[in-house]
């Protein structure tokens, strides 16, 4: 008999709340300042947006880590409508300020590929992980005690009888 029924576990969220704090907290604030110091095109709104549709596409991957090399990071700043520099000095500056997590192989450290991950986007996402991991322990634990009906019975066990059988016994 199969141990995993129906769907993998999903290590990712189709929505995550958008903290409206978030424009006036001090990491944020050196981030929009240290990327004006870069340019001065870079201006907070775009700075602001772009991180968090930065954000949005790791919400959408496996593990809310994107695995980025320098096509993916074409391929987005092709998405958000951005230059490649732009999305980069985005990526560099977030990580020096602490919003961004980069995470470098060590083992095979190829020039330009890294994971990218935010501690902000995890911390928020974690109880929503651990919330499914317990809901999938309930319904194991139901589906192995068969008290959801024959519908969730193991191929295993012999058929029980339907309840207006029982009752007329």
């Amino acid at each position: 008999m199969r141990e995993n029924k129906g769907r993998p576990p999903k290590t990712t969220a189709n929505y995550f709340p958008h903290n409206p704090g978030t424009y006036n907290d001090r990491k944020f604030k050196m981030l929009f300042l240290k990327m004006l110091m870069l340019d001065t095109n870079y201006d907070s709104g775009k700075v602001y947006g772009h991180f968090w549709m930065l954000l949005e596409n790791m919400i959408e991957s496996d593990n809310i880590t994107i695995n980025m090399n320098s096509n993916e990071l074409s391929l987005i700043a092709l998405d958000q409508n951005v230059t490649i520099k732009f999305l980069g000095d985005l990526i560099d500056v977030a990580t020096s300020c602490e919003l961004f997590l980069k995470d470098i192989p060590i083992d095979n450290p190829k020039y330009g590929e890294f994971k990218l991950s935010s501690p902000y986007l995890t911390q928020l996402i974690t109880p929503l992980l651990i919330h499914r991991e317990k809901a999938a322990e309930v319904m194991r634990k139901a589906r192995s005690k068969n008290a959801l009906g024959t519908y969730f019975q193991s191929p295993d066990e012999p058929e029980k009888p339907a309840k207006a059988a029982q009752l007329a016994l």
